[in-house]
Order: C-alpha cells, then structure tokens, then sequence
C-alpha cells in the first residue's frame, strides 16, 4: 500500500473528527458565534472538496449512458422466455434503439450454446438502416423443431458473430 492509499482515510477522519467538534461548538452558542460558524464552513468545504477528489470514479456522470444497438424483442407476455408457434408464425418482430451498425444477425443454438440450429439477418422492417430506431424483424425456418432454444443477437454480419449483445430464451412449440 502506498502512503497516499493510508493517509488519505486518515486526513478524512481527522477532519470529520474536527467537523463534529465544531458542529457541537455551534451548537452549543446556538448557532451565534462567528468563530464556530465559520470554522464549520471551512471544515465542511475541506471535506466535500478532499472526498470529491478521491472519488475519481464519476469522472462525467455517475449514470452509465445507454449502450448502443439495444434490441428489443416484441413478447405478449412480457416474460423471459418468447414464445412461438412455428406453425402459425415464422416472424419474430422488435426494435433496436440507438442504431449505430449497419448490419445486424442472430442465431439460434440449443440450450447449452453448442450446436447451431439457424444463423440468419436481423432486418429493417422498412428495408434499410437508417434511423436512429429501427423496427426489424427475424424470419425463423419453418422446419425448427419444437425445442427450448436461446436466440443470440449481433450487431455484426453473420460471418462475424463472437459476442452476442442480447440473448432470448426461444420456446418453440408446433400445435
């Protein structure tokens, strides 16, 4: 441990310390005196000003902004799991917010991501890409059998796919 790493938590306490003397000692004048006042302003701005400079971990912003390239799946029953027929519909439907690809692609492995059953193109509803959010849509083969299934979706060409950016349990099931 370096010596900044010890005496920072030290010089922190020791003026908190400080900070809860004076705080009684303002108290105690009832908030009258100039001395205490202003010693409670000055051990006050030391410590906001000494922990906002060791917090250097919200450089800009504590909030994480939005990633980009969210896909969002249509799913009636708002659950974990989207459920189809794939004798009714082939047609999985959604949207992507904050569009910055220009190419999208799913596929569909059994449940332990081993086997692939359907690699294919996520594509734009209106034939392009060009918004910023894009409704799409995912045709799925017909002759998938009915199975648990995970659907893996990328914002890269199919021939690229490595890391999915979202991925859906499919439940597909032929009545």
């Amino acid at each position: 441990m370096s010596v900044k790493n010890i005496s920072t938590p030290l010089v922190i306490i020791g003026l908190s310390v400080a900070f809860a003397i004076v705080v009684v000692g303002v108290y105690m004048t009832r908030g009258k005196s100039k001395f205490w006042i202003s010693k409670k302003m000055l051990f006050g701005s030391l410590l906001l000003s000494l922990t906002s400079i060791v917090n250097q971990s919200c450089i800009v912003s504590c909030y994480d902004p939005a990633s980009p390239n969210q896909i969002e799946l249509d799913n009636p029953d708002y659950s974990s799991t989207i459920v189809i027929n794939i004798n009714e519909n082939t047609k999985l439907t959604g949207t992507i917010y904050d569009r910055k690809s220009k190419e999208f692609s799913f596929n569909i492995t059994d449940l332990l991501n081993k086997d692939t059953l359907q690699v294919g193109n996520i594509v734009p509803s209106d034939g392009k890409f060009d918004e910023s959010t894009e409704s799409i849509y995912i045709q799925l083969d017909k002759n998938l059998p009915a199975d648990e299934y995970l659907l893996n979706l990328y914002d890269t060409r199919q021939t690229e796919q490595l890391y999915p950016i979202s991925t859906y349990r499919l439940s597909v099931c032929q009545e």
